[in-house]
């Protein structure tokens, strides 16, 4: 009776503080796993990218043309680079065109028939894929590829148009996240779409160790990493919030997301983080194990004493009263030593806590 009701405790508590925990398979998992896998866009960073700059290729275009055809190839995507670029149009007055054609790209971008041209916004990975001449960028704007900004490029008909630079800064939390996670001994990898440039950049700034950084990590890449983590012996926690990390969701021991995440992601997730704040998952891995650790005492304490009478009984006279007592007195006592869950596991920030400049460094 002790280990449903230590189960539905943890639920309990952490649901009243924004981590909603699907089940006690979940539960389990998270208070073994020593190895967290996060996706960067939206989940380490804010997912609220700004648009930096717009650098014309194409002089027959202005910065301005070059963002309505960015942003009408992107409308209606829900991932925060197609949403900060759409944002970035309207603010500036752009009125976008509509699609004669559109496919989304899983992983590499969209591509879209606008005003009968080919039009194409991405990755440098899918501009090299279409056979868009990128060299030229390089050599007229040598500064783009320094700092961690991040860039979106924009080709028509074959020919590059121009590129958006923008960035994503980290969350808040999350350095402060990925310290405390250390401190519980577990391992922080951050898979990325992006170049490896800008995830180094990240990376640094978080804490993370540079030979647990994937750049470039589309879908597949992503799964291959949490397999390969796993079949090394490791137990991995995957943290995303995109379409493209679904299947690393699934493929995962326990698998995070928020709230305001792509529905396939929030579905598949064992655990939502309902605040939209990633300090819930050191919440959730400290319930977890505390809920573990009380079922293991719970067993001792029911275990140890019954084991004890029904020795004494075999070999020497035992009072039946005792034994009513030691029975009913340990069963009693595991159960509300199972209700110490709906107290917390103690030492948790809580959500939703402004963090000063002093906390966060």
């Amino acid at each position: 009776v002790s280990v449903p009701t230590t189960i539905l405790s943890v639920l309990t508590y952490a649901a009243r503080n924004g981590v909603l925990i699907r089940s006690g398979r979940a539960i389990e998992m998270l208070a073994k796993i020593d190895t967290v896998v996060c996706d960067k866009t939206g989940t380490l960073t804010i997912g609220h990218a700004g648009v930096n700059d717009i650098d014309v290729m194409e002089n027959r275009f202005s910065k301005n043309e070059i963002l309505c055809y960015a942003a009408s190839a992107e409308k209606g995507l829900t991932h925060p680079i197609a949403e900060a670029i759409v944002h970035h149009a309207k603010d500036e007055g752009v009125a976008l065109k509509e699609c004669e054609e559109w496919e989304y790209k899983v992983g590499l971008g969209a591509v879209a028939k606008i005003d009968g041209m080919q039009i194409l916004v991405g990755s440098p990975r899918f501009m090299k894929q279409e056979n868009v001449d990128l060299e030229a960028y390089d050599i007229r704007y040598p500064d783009a590829k320094s700092g961690g900004q991040s860039l979106v490029y924009i080709a028509g008909d074959g020919q590059l148009l121009g590129v958006i630079r923008y960035s994503d800064p980290p969350r808040q939390e999350s350095k402060e996240v990925i310290r405390e996670l250390k401190k519980m001994g577990i391992t922080v990898h951050m898979l990325t779409g992006d170049v490896k440039r800008v995830a180094d950049s990240i990376a640094n700034n978080l804490g993370i160790h540079p030979n647990h950084v994937t750049a470039e990590a589309f879908p597949e890449k992503k799964v291959e990493v949490v397999k390969g983590l796993h079949d090394s012996g490791r137990t991995v926690a995957f943290c995303g919030d995109g379409i493209n990390d679904s299947a690393a969701l699934a493929y995962a021991d326990a698998s995070v997301s928020f709230a305001g995440a792509t529905d396939i992601a929030r579905e598949t997730a064992d655990v939502v983080l309902m605040e939209d704040d990633l300090r819930g998952l050191v919440m959730a891995v400290k319930c977890a194990r505390q809920a573990m650790d009380i079922i293991w005492q719970n067993t001792a304490i029911v275990a140890a004493p019954n084991l004890g009478a029904l020795l004494s009984g075999i070999f020497f006279a035992l009072d039946p009263l005792l034994a009513v007592v030691i029975n009913n007195g340990t069963a009693i006592l595991a159960e509300l030593n199972g209700l110490r869950p709906l107290m917390g596991p103690g030492e948790v920030m809580p959500l939703g806590h402004r963090l000063s400049a002093a906390e966060v460094a």
